[in-house]
């Protein structure tokens, strides 16, 4: 997953500093402009502050299109650290989901890594 603006944007210092609060250094990292991507290359799609709406319809008409509508933390940088929570939240919950919808058959995935083919093997045996 990526949260990609359409346009390239700077990494945000409070981005940063936030981040490196839970021992992640994301300085060496930069924003990447939506046209370096191609949509089908992805099975879940996120919109994080409500840009959803402006994405080409080829993003939005992906197998999972979820538009958080967190608060943007670029117009109250202050609320970072309560925004990279939330995101770690969601995220935690979309992948149990997911997970769960790759191993019932219900969800299809661009690539898999083989482990988790053999994980969901297992699941579907512990269940039958």
């Amino acid at each position: 997953m990526l949260r990609l603006p359409p346009q390239a944007s700077q990494v945000r210092p409070e981005a940063k500093s936030s981040m490196k609060e839970v021992g992640i250094d994301i300085s060496d990292q930069y924003s990447k402009p939506l046209s370096n991507f191609k949509a089908e290359d992805f099975d879940v799609v996120i919109s994080l502050c409500g840009c959803g709406v402006n994405l080409p319809p080829e993003w939005v008409t992906r197998e999972v299109f979820e538009d958080w509508q967190l608060d943007d933390p670029a117009e109250q940088p202050e609320i970072f650290p309560r925004v990279r929570d939330e995101v770690k939240e969601r995220v935690i919950r979309l992948l149990i989901v997911s997970l769960a919808r790759i191993c019932a058959g219900r969800m299809k995935v661009v690539t898999i890594k083989p482990m988790y083919v053999e994980f969901c093997k297992n699941i579907r045996t512990m269940h039958s």
